[in-house]
């Protein structure tokens, strides 16, 4: 598996990451969208609806201004995946505060709370498989070590020959 990721050169793709996983909330937020109505009235004609497309734009607006604030997609190696999870969970629950302060705010025909409950609770679920995953395919990613860069080794004589076997051995 270690050499299938090295012959695959990521580095070119790894500044696409962060918008890949935005791109995969919000395909997933808008998929347990879908879900709650199909569960909630067996057809998607009440999703053709004018307040449940400015509903689900304001999630969508709401889930990006979440993500952006709170920074969500800056993952650190050394990072417990539970830890990821929680930021994730907590960052559900800013949006489900938000969305019911604002479904209050102004009154939504096809809105009420078991859909609401039930889009959430879809939301939660599809979102924290969807972490794990991601998490552990950036840990694979990095351990394959093609996340490295070129670099310039200024030193004189044998301390920049030491240096430059510490990173030749390295690899």
């Amino acid at each position: 598996m270690k050499e299938q990721f090295r012959s695959i050169n990521f580095n070119n793709y790894i500044r696409y990451i962060k918008l890949i996983l935005i791109l995969g909330d919000l395909l997933f937020l808008n998929l347990s969208y879908l879900v709650s109505f199909m569960i909630r009235y067996d057809h998607y004609d009440v999703f053709f609806t004018r307040d449940s497309q400015i509903f689900i734009f304001i999630t969508n607006i709401f889930w990006l201004y979440l993500v952006y604030h709170f920074n969500e997609f800056t993952f650190n190696r050394t990072d417990s995946i539970e830890k990821s999870l929680s930021k994730t969970l907590r960052l559900i629950l800013y949006l489900f505060l938000s969305l019911v302060t604002f479904s209050e705010l102004f009154y939504f025909h096809n809105l009420n709370r078991m859909g609401f409950v039930t889009f959430f609770l879809n939301f939660i679920i599809l979102t924290l498989i969807y972490r794990i995953v991601t998490i552990q395919f950036l840990r694979k990613l990095r351990k394959s070590g093609n996340n490295f860069r070129n670099a310039v080794i200024v030193g004189s004589e044998d301390i920049g020959i030491e240096i430059y076997n510490a990173y030749r051995d390295w690899e």
